[in-house]
């Protein structure tokens, strides 16, 4: 009887202490959203431009869970980069007018906190890319007149070669304080990889075809740090330096070709936490 009054006493004792630590341990959540202007660079393993592409912009939500030592994050961007000139073998200046890229990025992580400042994640990007080529005014020789001359009628067409899949892979960031304030400096560095599958799909005189071309095996090294401030309301504010370094290789090809995209630039992040 003793034992047993003493095995429900320890079990009272051990979930008071439980919900003690658990009431203590605050769940803070984090809602913002970022804009990212950033240069698009891609090229092939030699450094030469395969696209000319100016600075575009993207923005996107995310939102952070951090209870006690454990913290998630997911986060969204999507944007769209002017295209000046896409080389698709056909001579220089052809496709050089109405041409754009848009990029869309969603990502997942899982943190532990090793440290008051230091986290370990684990985290998944899902990535697409696509350069839109549009042609208007296409001659189409239809007949021919009284004379033997062709007659032509003028259609327009489109083309999107994209990029996407799922990338994996493992980071660590970092939060230092600045002072007593607010104030604070931030970093992160993680390394993914994955399988990427390209597509082509050619939109001509009412009809749409796709065609699925090869698998691409993909590696990045992801880097944003910079500075932020927060202030006693929950509000804060951060910009900072971000940049996605990619290399590709296209799996089972004889073709020795290694483009590399560069993603990089200036981003600015608000955000509330409660």
């Amino acid at each position: 009887m003793l034992a047993k009054k003493r095995l429900i006493f320890l079990t009272i004792f051990i979930l008071f202490i439980a919900h003690t630590v658990l009431a203590q341990t605050r769940t803070v959540v984090t809602l913002g959203g970022s804009w990212w202007n950033a240069a698009y660079t891609y090229e092939d393993e030699d450094g030469e431009e395969l696209a000319e592409i100016g600075n575009g912009n993207s923005f996107g939500p995310y939102i952070s869970i951090n209870h006690g030592k454990i913290n998630f994050g997911a986060s969204l961007l999507f944007g769209t980069f002017p295209v000046d000139a896409f080389d698709m073998g056909f001579g220089e200046d052809i496709f050089d007018t109405d041409i754009n890229m848009s990029r869309n990025d969603l990502n997942f992580t899982l943190g532990y906190r090793i440290h008051r400042n230091i986290n370990l994640f684990a985290g998944t990007k899902y990535l697409k890319w696509a350069i839109n080529l549009d042609m208007n005014d296409i001659p189409i020789e239809t007949g021919t007149d009284f004379w033997g001359d062709p007659i032509y009628d003028y259609v327009d067409a489109s083309i999107e070669l994209s990029e996407s899949g799922m990338l994996y892979g493992v980071g660590i960031s970092g939060v230092i304080p600045l002072g007593s304030g607010g104030m604070y400096a931030f970093g992160s560095i993680a390394g993914m990889g994955g399988t990427l599958k390209s597509e082509s799909t050619v939109e001509f005189l009412g009809e749409s075809e796709s065609e699925t071309g090869e698998d691409i095996s993909a590696t990045l090294a992801a880097i944003n740090l910079g500075l932020g401030y927060r202030f006693p309301s929950g509000f804060g504010i951060n910009a900072g330096y971000r940049a996605d370094l990619f290399s590709e290789e296209v799996e089972d090809s004889d073709e020795d070709s290694q483009p590399r995209i560069r993603v990089e630039g200036f981003i600015v992040t608000a955000s509330y936490s409660f």
